[in-house]
């Protein structure tokens, strides 16, 4: 999962455009602050197994 580019959001009064589909400002919000809670979480959950991977590779 990669993070959209917000230039391509287009706003018009209450809704928005988001790529080829409409939604409401609020429903974009929580989609984009869905995308960055996934990218944190994705981020917290592949360091671990990283860091383990370069300490045991330093070791041997």
């Amino acid at each position: 999962m990669r993070f959209g580019k917000l230039n391509d959001i287009v706003f018009l009064n209450e809704y928005a455009y988001k790529g080829d589909s409409l939604m409401t400002k609020e429903s974009l919000f929580k989609s984009i602050v869905g995308e960055i809670m996934g990218e944190i979480i994705w981020n917290i959950l592949t360091f671990i197994p990283r860091m383990l991977f370069h300490f045991i590779k330093h070791i041997v």
